[in-house]
């Protein structure tokens, strides 16, 4: 094990995982840009519609957990019990009614997001006015 002085300084083999992981992280970046260049913005953004259920569930399940709620969970349940179980479970039988109710919609539609969806099912003013609401909530956390 390499020792490391008390003020915490990187040594050279944190430096080396370090550079490590920005050459990788950059040359992923890399070689999606240049596949980018010879598709369209809906194989971009959804695949081209091909994608079998693991990557879309993973892709799913990726942005909907954050890293805050994977750091924050352990601690929320260490600090107020097992209550937050509760939003465990609610979550749980939501991504099943997700999965059931609007995926099937959202599939024959052929949308991207529920603000589309919002402003073919009523106009324009719903899909700004409920986006408005999202992004006031979203900042008020902060």
């Amino acid at each position: 094990m390499v020792a490391v002085s008390e003020r915490g300084y990187f040594h050279w083999i944190d430096w080396l995982v370090f550079a490590l992981m920005l050459l990788v992280s950059a040359a992923a970046g890399l070689w999606h840009f240049r596949r980018a260049q010879k598709s369209n913005t809906q194989d971009y953004l959804l695949g081209g519609r091909s994608l079998g259920l693991f990557p879309v569930s993973a892709s799913l399940v990726a942005s909907f957990i954050s890293g805050v709620t994977i750091l924050g969970t352990p601690a929320e349940i260490y600090n107020f019990g097992t209550q937050y179980w509760i939003t465990i479970i609610s979550i749980f039988f939501s991504g099943i009614a997700v999965a059931y109710v609007y995926l099937p919609v959202f599939t024959t539609l052929q949308l991207n997001s529920v603000y589309e969806y919002l402003e073919i099912r009523f106009d324009r003013n719903v899909r700004i006015l409920i986006s408005s609401i999202f992004v006031f909530d979203v900042v008020s956390l902060v």
